[in-house]
């Protein structure tokens, strides 16, 4: 394998090539296990009218007086989402 480094090219020896693809796919590899051992909060979104938010509907926020139909986020990109489709007063609660 012929590699370009800042306008050169250099040979690198297949052994070498196989370290480093090994390496690339364990550091992929471990960064996917520590994604999946982080403990997630789930948290639900209420806004000031006590209901909650239970999907989108047609790219806006949908709210609902049913609990049971509440959908959990997992992160607070989802709740900044939200919060930008409408103009209620939102909290968030923790389960």
């Amino acid at each position: 394998m012929v590699k370009k480094i800042r306008h050169h090219w250099i040979y690198v020896p297949f052994n070498q090539r196989v370290s480093l693809v090994r390496n690339f796919f364990k550091r992929i590899l471990f960064i996917k296990m520590k994604q999946k051992n982080k403990k997630q909060n789930e948290f639900i979104v209420v806004n000031q009218f006590a209901q909650v938010f239970c999907g989108l509907r047609g790219g806006y926020p949908q709210f609902d007086n049913n609990w049971e139909m509440a959908k959990p986020l997992l992160n607070l990109e989802q709740f900044n989402n939200v919060q930008r489709g409408t103009i209620d007063k939102l909290e968030i609660l923790y389960l």
